[in-house]
This record gives structure tokens, sequence and C-alpha cells, in this order.
């Protein structure tokens, strides 16, 4: 099962690690509760869901394809909810996204939707958020790069399951892998690895990009360990927080629109290997805490995902923010 070049759609960093900016010889990160409505807040039970309009910017040059790739109807959500506390707080994060690709060979089109949902839950960010389980389904429809000759010919289809278990003090974990499109039924790989936390902070996956939230405003650079069920290892990602910026946003918060200028921290996240990849670029709103209240929550504005064989970029931008008391 080829599945390495799939389209990171948000939900496929696919093993990315972050350093933290501080003095410890282990280098872990220490995480901080800041989607707290309030920064010094200790405890505070969370309900979030946040939607984000999923846009496609096409490469100037795609000379070394014969086809026109378009993506429309992009739309992501995540949803962030609390469980229990003190011990046994836990947190499920979830994500969905939709997005249409469309495929032009001459005079010839065709659409396909494409779907990413992950659900994974992890502890307290006194257990440095510490992940318990995760599940992500996908099914895409990835380009080719290469010369085509039917519209068929233009993207590779995949359809599959992830599941991931952590044992032993998350020492340890368990991947079962899914090809749903097996001609025979569906073909299972299980695969178990070993989780050195010595160094880097392990994070899972599915919960990388909110994992981003938590790291304090004194981090410039960051490490952590994923695993990567694609490479059957586990990898690093390095992640690099570049100078404050400033953007207007047009949002919804509570229903209600907003119209404002957010502080956030650009973050780069990319693989510390010899080969790394395409970088992910992401905008985390910087944590304040004006009269008491964190306004923002140190929500994700915006990700840059780079495509495969660098077709584009798919940019997510957030347009709504709710919150269940």
């Amino acid at each position: 099962m080829k599945i390495k070049k799939l389209i990171p759609l948000v939900a496929c960093i696919m093993g990315l690690s972050a350093l933290g900016g501080c003095t410890n010889a282990d280098q872990k990160i220490i995480f901080s509760s800041l989607w707290y409505s309030h920064t010094n807040s200790d405890s505070e039970p969370i309900h979030e869901t946040l939607h984000y309009d999923v846009t496609f910017k096409a490469a100037e040059s795609t000379s070394f394809v014969n086809y026109k790739l378009n993506y429309k109807d992009g739309r992501y959500t995540t949803t962030l909810v609390s469980e229990g506390t003190g011990e046994n707080l836990v947190y499920t994060y979830t994500t969905n996204l939709s997005i249409v690709a469309q495929y032009t060979l001459g005079e010839t089109s065709i659409e396909k939707t494409d779907t990413v949902v992950s659900e994974v839950k992890f502890k307290a960010v006194n257990f440095g958020l510490q992940p318990i389980s995760s599940q992500k389904e996908i099914q895409s429809h990835t380009p080719k790069g290469t010369h085509v000759n039917t519209i068929e010919d233009c993207y590779q289809q995949f359809h599959y399951t992830v599941s991931t278990t952590y044992q032993n003090g998350c020492a340890e974990g368990k991947s079962v892998v899914t090809n749903l499109l097996n001609e025979n039924g569906p073909d299972a790989k299980e695969q178990s690895f070993e989780i050195n936390q010595k160094k880097y902070t392990y994070l899972d996956n599915e919960q990388l990009l909110a994992a981003l939230r938590c790291i304090r405003n004194s981090t410039t650079s960051a490490k952590v360990n994923v695993y990567s069920p694609f490479v059957n290892a586990v990898q690093t990602v390095s992640l690099g927080f570049a100078a404050d910026a400033s953007e207007e946003f047009n949002l919804k918060k509570d229903g209600v629109d907003v119209k404002d200028t957010i502080t956030y921290r650009p973050v780069s996240l990319q693989l510390d290997e010899q080969n790394p990849g395409a970088t992910q670029t992401a905008w985390i709103a910087k944590g304040e805490d004006i009269n008491g209240v964190n306004k923002y929550r140190n929500v994700m504005l915006y990700l840059k995902a780079p495509l495969a064989y660098g077709l584009g970029d798919l940019e997510y931008t957030l347009v709504s923010m709710d919150y269940q008391a």
C-alpha cells in the first residue's frame, strides 16, 4: 500500500516534530493550557468548535504534468472537548475536512470529494499532553506527478483507516492501518513501535496542530517526536517560531461578527531529516491576558499546507469560533 505521497490535507501532517526553546537537557516542551479563556487559569472546562474555509493556490508552474488541478468547496472543522478534572482530565480533539478535487485533461473534467476525519484523546498539560489513542479515516484522490493519458490517470485513489493506541505510560504504541480499497476486502496491517521520551516530547500526529496552541510565547524553536504509520517509524518534527505579526480577520465568535487585527506567532513545521520535504506554516494567535481574558485562546488562525509534487498549496483560514458554556 504505497501511501507516502498522499496530499498533506491538514490532518495528514504525516510526522512532523517540535524542540522547546528552553535550556532543559532533555529538551522537552513544557506546555500550558493556553486554549483557556484566561491564560492564568489552572483548570477550565472547554467545548470549542472552530470552522475554517479551505482554498487552493495553484503553483505558478506545473509544466511537469499535462492536466489541470483545482480544489473547491473546502471546509475544515475542529472540536476540542475536555472531560474530567485533575489526574482524570482527558481532552478529545476531532477534525473533519471535506474538499472537492477537480481534474481537467484537455476538454474533460472530473470532480472527486476528499475527506479526512480524525479523533485523538490525550491527557492534560501537566502530563505533557500525553496521547491515549487516535483514529483517522482518509478518502483521497491524490494527484500524480506525471503526464497522463486519461482523466482517470490524473489521480490515485486511497481509502484507509489508521487506529493507534498507547501502552506502558506511552512508552510503546500499536498502529493498525486498514486499506478499504483492497480488491479482496479490507486489508489490515498492524505495526508496533517503541517511544523514547528521554529527549523530546512525544505527540500523536493527530494532536500536533492543537498542541501548538499550548507552547509558551517564550519558545522560539522546538522539536517533538511523532509516529508515522506510512513509514513505520517515529520521526522528529522541527518547529520554528518567527517574529510576531498581525493581520486583520473577519470572523464570527459565538455567532457575533468580529473584525479585528489579531497578533499571531508564525510557526513552521518540517521533518528533521536530510530530505525533509515541504514546510507547513501555521499562524497561532498570540496568548494575551487583557483584563484577565485570553480573547482568541491561541487558536490556529491560518495554515498553509503544500501539496505533493509542488502543485500548489491548500490554505486554511479561520472563519468562526464557538464555545459552549
